[in-house]
């Protein structure tokens, strides 16, 4: 839900606007061929993410299409807009990497990547340094600082193996 509709993206590749009180859905035309795996709003843009490994830009108020990066070599997971950079986009995939983009110079600024198993979801702390949280299919929570180019993870742990998501408040 965002502002006063509903933005959802779909397995045959469209993201769908429903506006409060419009009964039909208008759509910004196929984003992802193979579906809309993750999806993320802004007052600005939207962000969707394709199993392809493409990230698009989408203009929040006139649906058209402004940017896209292909920078993940599987799936695209979980797209974020950054907490206190708005022209931050974090992303994560199958292809083990968390991978930063900036809006502003259109191109990555940040990749990094783990040898463990592929990143199903990923949050970003609103505290501190607002450092990214990914989990995976084997129970491993990891915190990445997305402010350090290198590549780099903090902190690992293990937690118990039905972890599917994770929200931050």
């Amino acid at each position: 839900y965002v502002g006063h509709g509903v933005i959802s993206g779909w397995s045959d590749g469209i993201i769908r606007f429903h506006e409060a009180g419009v009964l039909q859905w208008r759509s910004a035309g196929l984003a992802h061929r193979g579906g809309v795996c993750a999806i993320a709003w802004s007052p600005s843009f939207i962000v969707s993410g394709g199993p392809d490994g493409t990230l698009r830009v989408w203009n929040s108020a006139t649906r058209n299409h402004e940017a896209q990066f292909s920078e993940h070599r599987g799936k695209v997971t979980q797209v974020r807009i950054d907490n206190t950079k708005p022209n931050l986009i974090h992303s994560c995939g199958e292809d083990k990497t968390v991978i930063t983009v900036d809006l502003r110079v259109e191109r990555r600024v940040t990749c990094h990547s783990s040898q463990d198993s592929q990143f199903q979801n990923m949050v970003q702390l609103t505290t501190s340094e607002n450092e990214l949280l990914t989990c995976d299919h084997t129970g491993s929570v990891k915190f990445w600082d997305c402010d350090v180019p290198e590549p780099g993870m903090r902190s690992a742990l293990s937690v118990a193996r039905s972890l599917h998501a994770a929200v931050c408040t």
